[in-house]
């Protein structure tokens, strides 16, 4: 497993990647849903990928400035699976209170 969160800099933002969980998971149909299974595993074969597994890790950022606190977050939560939802838990192992997000992005997965 990746760490569960890291601390970077850009310029004057502080910026934290926060694990939300991640599983190995069939590389069909999470991994190119528009191909036949057989056009994934041919690709998967050319680049010297395995076939039988994708490990999909699912992580939100958090930016830090002067003024505010942002989450860009997928929204996944457990609906990936039972090796997610983390994110709560990783955010307070990074520092982070859940409380002191004021501003939030999310891309929701359905």
């Amino acid at each position: 497993m990746n760490a569960a969160h890291y601390h970077f800099t850009l310029g004057d933002l502080r910026l934290t990647v926060v694990s939300n969980g991640q599983a190995e998971l069939p590389p069909h149909p999470l991994y190119a849903a528009n191909a036949t299974p057989q056009e994934v595993e041919t690709t998967l074969e050319r680049h010297r990928l395995p076939t039988d597994a994708y490990l999909l890790q699912c992580n939100a950022l958090i930016v830090r400035s002067s003024e505010r606190t942002v989450l860009i977050d997928t929204g996944a939560g457990r609906t990936l699976g039972e090796d997610f939802g983390l994110l709560s838990k990783h955010l307070r192992d990074a520092g982070v209170e859940p409380g002191s997000i004021d501003t939030g992005w999310w891309l929701i997965i359905e």
